[in-house]
């Protein structure tokens, strides 16, 4: 609004510059050109800068913060959960964080190799509470419940993830490996169960790994020479 009523006050003096102008010399002439353009050059540039800005500029600083913020969280909670495992399981476990299947654009968050076979975490942390249905997940904001899309929930993404891990370490040599598999969540009170048949283990809090280990039995295929070939090749 305020650049229309200068932009009508400029039209009025222009129209009333113009008409008296013409009876100037020419130097005061050639002044009021040079202002004119100048005036117009810069009011059109002052309006299409604020037009970028609010349609382009603010928008993309916006995503930057959030996606710092989210960065910042998953290495909040890629840390919180690791420490807990090597407290848990103790220094004869491999734990390979930010694995990169090659060829793979996504990375898995942690893999620990160790006796009890090979276990994938996908790691949350996240200010709002997940709901874990049978077949479905919600988001939980202000009260109210919303639907997760299918490609978006966690344990879609953790069984995907494991798939591609088993064809990987196949193709490796190691053969079919049964992979245990579990979505962490840093904070209890970041998810909630509410079906019954959820089909991947989701650990609720990091206090509660230790349980979720402890219902894991040890695999007598996982000698430690051939979880050292595991990890040998995961470290490559």
């Amino acid at each position: 609004m305020f650049f229309i009523g200068l932009a009508v006050l400029w039209s009025v003096a222009l129209v009333w510059s113009v008409w008296h102008i013409k009876n100037q010399p020419p130097i005061m002439q050639v002044l009021f050109l040079f202002s004119t353009t100048f005036f117009v050059l810069g009011f059109f540039g002052n309006w299409l800068a604020n037009k970028i800005e609010n349609r382009w500029l603010d928008p993309f600083a916006d995503k930057l913060i959030e996606d710092a913020r989210r960065a910042e969280l998953g290495d909040e909670g890629e840390d919180g959960v690791c420490d807990e495992l090597a407290k848990v399981l103790g220094a004869e476990y491999s734990i390979h964080r930010n694995f990169k299947i090659p060829g793979r654009r996504y990375d898995i968050d942690a893999i620990v190799v160790g006796g009890k076979g090979i276990i994938v975490f996908e790691i949350k942390n996240r200010v709002s509470t997940t709901l874990f249905a049978n077949t479905m997940s919600y988001e939980e904001k202000n009260g109210n419940l919303i639907s997760i899309p299918y490609k978006d929930d966690p344990r879609r993404k953790l069984i995907s993830y494991c798939h591609d891990l088993e064809s990987y370490l196949s193709h490796k040599g190691l053969g079919k490996l049964p992979i245990n598999k579990a979505v962490v969540f840093l904070k209890k009170e970041s998810a909630r169960i509410i079906g019954d048949e959820i089909h991947v283990w989701v650990v609720c809090g990091v206090q509660d790994l230790g349980k979720y280990l402890d219902g894991i039995k040890n695999d007598l295929l996982f000698t430690p020479e051939f979880c050292e070939k595991i990890n040998s090749v995961l470290k490559q």
